[in-house]
């Protein structure tokens, strides 16, 4: 923790990763997320679903390899259920009310990570600029809403860059080339803060040389 908190005294410019750093879920495992929308919209839905889990986890990898022929390294949330459409069979009102569904799990069961929350707030005491940089498919704004749920204080959406809508990503380390080239800063002027040992420590690292 002292070794972070001086690195953030000596950079510019501060990234954050946010799922699993600054917040994370009440669930053991990410993917419970989609168990837990299949119960709600049951409850609420006549026409029932079973299973979710495992057609949630292929609606995104067929989604994913979507993106990755159209030349992006991210897809959306709603072409995930694009996918998830095909998939089950089911009408527009009830894909609808499914997609909202997870994302009522998402906020229901969003938690602020204590070291990270103490971090965002010190870099902030320090006047440091502060990014947000995540690989998730969901939007900037439902993400925005999982964080103020949190207690996450906020950036300018100019500072903000989700995977889905740049169709780049940390692991690959060309969301940190963006970063760069469109703010026009040095990437060895960012310090990144995350918990991926690929995507928020050997990318970054390498990005920085």
């Amino acid at each position: 923790m002292r070794e972070i908190l001086s690195a953030i005294d000596q950079y510019k410019y501060i990234s954050f990763d946010i799922f699993d750093t600054l917040i994370t879920r009440k669930f053991l495992f990410p993917r419970d997320v989609f168990v837990e929308a299949e119960k709600k919209y049951n409850e609420i839905s006549c026409n029932k679903i079973n299973n979710f889990r495992k057609w949630r986890i292929l609606a995104e990898e067929r989604a994913a390899e979507i993106a990755i022929e159209h030349g992006r390294e991210e897809c959306t949330f709603d072409e995930i259920y694009e996918q998830v459409s095909e998939l089950l069979s089911l009408s527009v009102e009830d894909i609808a009310l499914l997609q909202q569904c997870e994302l009522d799990v998402e906020l229901e069961n969003c938690l602020p990570r204590s070291i990270g929350k103490q971090l965002i707030l010190y870099a902030f005491s320090k006047e440091k600029t502060v990014f947000f940089t995540s690989d998730m498919y969901l939007d900037k704004e439902s993400i925005k809403q999982l964080l103020v749920k949190s207690g996450i204080p906020l950036v300018n959406d100019k500072y903000f860059f989700v995977s889905s809508e740049i169709g780049k990503k940390k692991k690959t380390g060309s969301l940190f080339e963006y970063i760069s080239e469109t703010l026009k800063i040095s990437k060895s002027d960012i310090f990144h803060i995350g918990d991926n040992p690929i995507g928020d420590y050997k990318m970054p690292l390498a990005a920085s040389c």
